[in-house]
C-alpha cells in the first residue's frame, strides 16, 4: 500500500497500492514455500479451517500425475490455466484468492479460520496477533525471493488495536484534564489543599464508573464505554470544581480583614 493518510478529498484508490516486484509462484521454491506456510501452521495460531489455494493445485497437479513443485514455467502455466478453470478453494472460486495480470500471478492470500473468539479481551486478541506476526516473521525469513513478503489481517486484530488505542487515548485524556484541573484550581484559589481535593474527587467518580461498567456490568471497554468515560470525566471535573472554588470564594469573604 502506497496511499498515506488524506484529510480532504477522495483517495485514489487504483494508484494507492502496487504488487511487490519477484513474486513469482511459477518458481518451484515459491510453490514450495507457499505450500508449506499453509501446512506447517504450528498448533499456538489455533487454526480450525484453512483455504489455501496452493494445496489445492498441489492435489491438482499430483491427480495429473506430475510433480509438485512443477519444475519447468511452462508446465505450470498450463496447469494452472486448467486449473483454474474449475477449481474450489473452500467454498469459493480459486480465482477469488488471486491477483491475476495478463494470466500471471501478481499476489494472492490465504484464509484461515482460528479458534478465537471475537469477544475476545484485547489482551488475549493482541497477544494472538503477534503469534502470527512472529509465525509471518519466521517464514519471511526462509522464503524464497519469489514467495517472501507474505503479511496478515484480521477483523479481530483492527479491533483490538483500536480498543487498545481508545484506552490508552482515555487514560491520557484523563490525566491531562486532572493536571489542568489542579493547574486552574491553584491559580483562581491559590489553595494546594482545595486543588488537590478536586483532583481526588474526579479520581473516585471515575473509578467507581469504570467499577460499575467493568465489575458490576460485565461490560467489555469498547469504543462506547470510552466515549461514556471521557463525557463523564468533563461531568465530574465541572462540579467539582465550581464547589471547590466556591467554597474557596466564601472563605476568602469570610476572613478577616
Amino acid at each position: 500500500v502506497t496511499l498515506g493518510p488524506q484529510l480532504l478529498g477522495e483517495a485514489d484508490m487504483d494508484s494507492g497500492w502496487n504488487f511487490k516486484t519477484g513474486h513469482d509462484p511459477s518458481f518451484h521454491w515459491a510453490q514450495r514455500n507457499l505450500y508449506f506456510f499453509c501446512r506447517d501452521v504450528p498448533d499456538v495460531l489455533r487454526v480450525v479451517d484453512s483455504r489455501c489455494w496452493m494445496m489445492d493445485f498441489r492435489k491438482y497437479v499430483i491427480a495429473q500425475g506430475k510433480l509438485f513443485p512443477v519444475p519447468f514455467p511452462d508446465l505450470y502455466h498450463s496447469l494452472l490455466t486448467e486449473f483454474l478453470q474449475w477449481a474450489i478453494t473452500g467454498d469459493q472460486s480459486t480465482k477469488r484468492y488471486l491477483w491475476m495480470r495478463d494470466g500471471v500471478i501478481k499476489a494472492s492470500f490465504m484464509s484461515f479460520s482460528i479458534d478465537v473468539s471475537k469477544y475476545a479481551s484485547v489482551e488475549d486478541s493482541l497477544r494472538h496477533m503477534s503469534y502470527w506476526t512472529d509465525y509471518l516473521a519466521s517464514w519471511n525469513a526462509g522464503a524464497h525471493v519469489t514467495a517472501v513478503g507474505a503479511w496478515h489481517t484480521a477483523a479481530l486484530w483492527v479491533q483490538a488495536q483500536a480498543q487498545a488505542e481508545l484506552i490508552s487515548s482515555t487514560i491520557a485524556t484523563l490525566i491531562i484534564v486532572l493536571v489542568l484541573a489542579f493547574l486552574g484550581m491553584l491559580v483562581f484559589t491559590g489553595d494546594i489543599v482545595l486543588s488537590s481535593l478536586v483532583v481526588a474527587c474526579t479520581i473516585l467518580t471515575i473509578s467507581g464508573l469504570i467499577f460499575f461498567i467493568v465489575v458490576m456490568m460485565g461490560w467489555a471497554i469498547g469504543p462506547i464505554e470510552v466515549i461514556a468515560l471521557i463525557v463523564f470525566i468533563g461531568y465530574a471535573v465541572t462540579y467539582s470544581l465550581h464547589i471547590a472554588h466556591r467554597y474557596g470564594s466564601h472563605e476568602a469573604d469570610q476572613a478577616p480583614e
